[in-house]
């Protein structure tokens, strides 16, 4: 997993660096932005994924300090899809 990662970044430098040398000579440097925004996309979801996935297991534990603060289950559903 952390090769497949390490390369997306590297993929992502070089887009990087491709967009740079070419932005001004070629109608086509937009094309190298593409893996810049989807691995900004990527870790952003990552990033939502695991809050989600803390808050429910927040939730599971009936004596946490989230589960204390919602006072109930209401708060919890609808805490859970954010």
């Amino acid at each position: 997993m952390s090769l497949l990662k390490n390369s997306s970044y590297i993929l992502t430098l070089l887009s990087l660096f491709g967009f740079l040398l070419t932005w001004q000579r070629s109608a086509f440097s937009l094309f190298f932005l593409i893996p810049i925004f989807l691995t900004l996309f990527w870790e952003f979801f990552l990033f939502l994924k695991l809050r989600k996935n803390i808050i429910k297991e927040a939730t599971l534990i009936k004596g946490s300090l989230f589960y204390r603060i919602s006072m109930g289950d209401f708060y919890l559903y609808i805490f859970s899809f954010f």
